[in-house]
């Protein structure tokens, strides 16, 4: 079980990008005998036959139906290196004697808007689901599939805390009394099907440079480290919980929404999920992602309109040009007016942070002075904002629109190349990512 440690960032799904690369080449090698893998992702079956059908097609369509306006652009990069990864296995298949067998299945048994009946949750009851029922369902699950398919290992990439094997807390939201708040995660159930050893929970996470300095593990504070946790030194891990962590030193980069790409796709995308959502309000879940659509409009437009049917008037009268907009001056005041009004909320330094804006951003405590923002900073970031929102726009946008992303991005490589590289060219070149 290796942990997702931060839901729709690059980070985490190249870490595993990275696991799928190494088996493969240990396959090729012949350094291992273990040619039949099941990947189990924090998904139900719908979304997963949409990445298969995506995998085995290319044709992206049925998944951004799906998922837009929500998700990340490093979700779509990691559908498409797992459609690489797929096609090496293919190759490999092709020459050798031991096949390869590959699947990649959902652990999940259903999604919020498969079977929307969820939506109208109040929080109390979502959240007693998920205390009581989620993690449960899914380990029947895959218990069941690995006892029907025996010659297959499982790698389970789930959130970090679905690894925890203790029981504890998952009153996520503090909603629920001590004596309703407490139970078990994934790999708890797994374990207890499986054995302690043969069920194996990798946490991901990273530790200040000055800790790993004063710590036995200096003489490697520049590399990735497999640590089992009894020699973990840090008590605010919980290594307890765990049965080993990558201890990690990359740049950290978040992810970029595509409920921040500037395309009239999202537009209508927002207003359609809107709609969706709307008559299971006041649900918990249901409010949360309708207030995310309708703040993705409001973010991209610049304008305040509260009821669907104004913005589908809206949308109407005026239309978007999303590269127009990125560029132009109103967006710059608000941008900036947003800034020095709210500095002090997390939220809205997080939003900046997922646009473009470097990590410096989300600091509280270093405000910049007007002057050195309009003079210094805007001039430096709004290149890169404007890049990153051209691969997104040449991932999921209209036509005419991805005509005028292509302009931005050939320079970036002066060939046309997939948008998954021009995002890890983006990664690489403003970050020094090497991931």
């Amino acid at each position: 079980m290796l942990a997702d440690f931060g839901h729709c960032q690059p980070l985490p799904y190249q870490s595993l990008i990275s696991v799928l690369n190494s088996w493969l080449s240990m396959v090729r090698n012949q350094e291992t005998d273990q040619n039949n893998l099941s990947l189990i992702l924090e998904w139900d079956d719908e979304i997963v036959a949409d990445i298969n059908r995506y995998i085995k097609t290319g044709d992206l369509e049925e998944l951004l139906d799906f998922w837009l306006p929500y998700s990340s652009l490093e979700m779509l990069e990691f559908f498409f290196d797992l459609r690489i990864i797929s096609e090496e296995i293919i190759d490999i298949n092709k020459t050798s004697s031991e096949k390869v067998n590959f699947e990649i299945l959902g652990g999940e048994v259903a999604n919020l808007f498969g079977q929307p009946d969820q939506l109208k949750y109040s929080e109390t009851e979502a959240v007693k689901a998920f205390v009581n029922e989620r993690d449960s369902l899914s380990a029947n699950k895959i218990i069941s599939y690995l006892h029907a398919n025996r010659a297959q290992k499982a790698l389970i990439f789930y959130g970090s805390l679905h690894l925890i094997k203790n029981k504890v807390n998952k009153n996520i939201t503090n909603v629920l009394n001590d004596e309703d708040s407490y139970g078990y995660y994934l790999a708890h159930y797994l374990k207890k099907e499986f054995g302690e050893d043969l069920v194996f929970t990798v946490h991901q996470t990273s530790i200040p440079a000055r800790e790993i300095e004063s710590s036995q593990f200096a003489d490697v504070r520049d590399e990735n480290i497999l640590v089992f946790s009894r020699n973990i030194p840090w008590e605010k891990l919980q290594p307890e919980n765990y049965d080993a962590f990558i201890i990690r030193h990359e740049v950290f980069i978040p992810e970029h929404p595509l409920s921040l790409i500037f395309s009239r796709r999202i537009i209508e995308k927002d207003i359609e999920k809107m709609k969706f959502i709307y008559p299971y309000l006041p649900g918990f879940q249901a409010q949360r992602y309708y207030d995310m659509a309708l703040n993705s409009l409001k973010f991209l437009t610049g304008k305040n309109l509260l009821t669907i049917e104004e913005w589908d008037n809206w949308y109407e009268e005026n239309g978007f040009d999303g590269l127009a907009r990125l560029n132009s001056e109103a967006f710059a005041r608000e941008i900036f007016d947003d800034y020095y009004q709210n500095y002090d909320k997390y939220i809205t330094r997080q939003r900046l942070f997922m646009l473009g804006f470097g990590p410096a951003i989300m600091s509280p405590n270093n405000i910049p002075d007007s002057t050195t923002w309009k003079e210094v900073i805007w001039p430096d970031v709004l290149p890169k904002i404007i890049q990153l929102n051209a691969i997104g726009i040449n991932w999921i946008g209209y036509p005419d629109e991805k005509a005028q992303a292509m302009e931005i991005l050939l320079p970036v490589s002066e060939e046309r190349t997939h948008n998954s590289k021009y995002l890890k060219y983006w990664r690489k070149g403003h970050y020094n990512a090497t991931y």
